[in-house]
């Protein structure tokens, strides 16, 4: 049986990726009549709608809207019985739809995604950030998030909980995903064939500003389901690491030897860290993650703090 798919693009400013990213999505669909491409553009100021447009594919053309709301807006067009939301700088492989197909006919999901992982070209550490997604979703799995860039969802579920919610600006996937869940949807994590993310960070200071503006979804999603200890353990964990850091900085002032405190605060990272498959488990890509996942922390305690200023109101 084959299905009916809507394939949702939202993009903004993506003409280095998206030639490569829609010529692999036209790949993969080939042979297939049952399929509609929505490209939802966000105000591109480059070449991107040009290049979209000469393969054949109209735009859907909007403005500062949020990402939330660009792929409701593509939801509204679709005519699929199930969509596909694939970010424009997502490359997927040619035998794609099997799978897909493959897990649908299964019937044991309405949500699914797979893996997504940086190029070879990446730089080291969002080659790794990447890889550490391996550490909960290694295997075929039922999980509580998923990632909108790459998203598979049943229309029907999808519509029953009214889409993604348009007031986020970043975490709109993990609250569809819970959304999902209590309506009793089933929802998949699949480790292979893994998809290749090009939109990975291109310095070392975005990789750290997009892990500092990510962390606003845990105040909306806070404000939104209260306090359930899913939602405020990473903060918290946040939070944590700062006054230990602040704690040996201050105690340094008495004793210097108080130094020797410091490398408890990369504890929490390394067991975090350890949690990868033994297959990718090297002692390099070890000490990259326990070094990432600590700066991540620090950076989410910066965050917790600022964004929480905002106004309730904004979610």
């Amino acid at each position: 049986m084959k299905h009916r798919y809507s394939i949702i693009m939202p993009m903004f400013n993506e003409a280095k990726n998206i030639p490569r990213c829609l010529s692999a999505m036209l790949n993969a669909i080939q042979g297939r009549k049952e399929y509609k491409i929505i490209v939802v553009d966000n105000g591109s100021t480059d070449d991107s709608i040009k290049l979209v447009q000469q393969q054949g594919i109209k735009v859907l053309k909007k403005n500062q809207l949020t990402i939330g709301q660009l792929r409701n807006e593509g939801a509204i067009g679709a005519t699929g019985d199930w969509l596909v939301f694939i970010d424009s700088d997502i490359e997927v492989p040619g035998d794609w739809f099997g799978f897909v197909d493959g897990v649908i006919e299964e019937g044991f999901a309405q949500a699914f995604a797979f893996v997504d992982i940086a190029p070879d070209s990446a730089p080291w550490y969002a080659k790794a950030w990447a890889l550490r997604v391996l550490t909960r979703r290694g295997h075929v799995t039922s999980v509580d998030t998923l990632p909108g860039r790459n998203l598979i969802v049943s229309r029907e579920v999808f519509e029953q909980v009214d889409g993604f919610d348009n007031k986020f600006i970043t975490g709109e996937d993990k609250d569809l995903i819970r959304r999902l869940r209590v309506q009793g949807a089933s929802v998949l994590s699949i480790p292979h064939p893994k998809l290749r993310h090009w939109g990975y960070e291109q310095s070392f200071y975005s990789w750290l500003r997009k892990e500092f503006w990510r962390q606003s979804s845990h105040r909306d999603l806070i404000y939104k389901y209260g306090w359930p200890w899913r939602l405020v353990r990473f903060p918290l964990m946040a939070l944590l690491h700062w006054m230990f850091f602040v704690f040996v900085l201050v105690a340094l002032y008495w004793s210097f030897w108080v130094m020797v405190l410091l490398p408890l605060l990369f504890v929490p990272s390394l067991f975090l860290s350890l949690r990868l498959p033994r297959a990718y488990l090297k002692f390099g890509l070890l000490v990259q993650l326990t070094v990432l996942y600590t700066l991540r922390f620090l950076v989410a305690g910066i965050a917790v703090i600022w964004f929480w200023r905002r106004p309730q109101n904004t979610c």
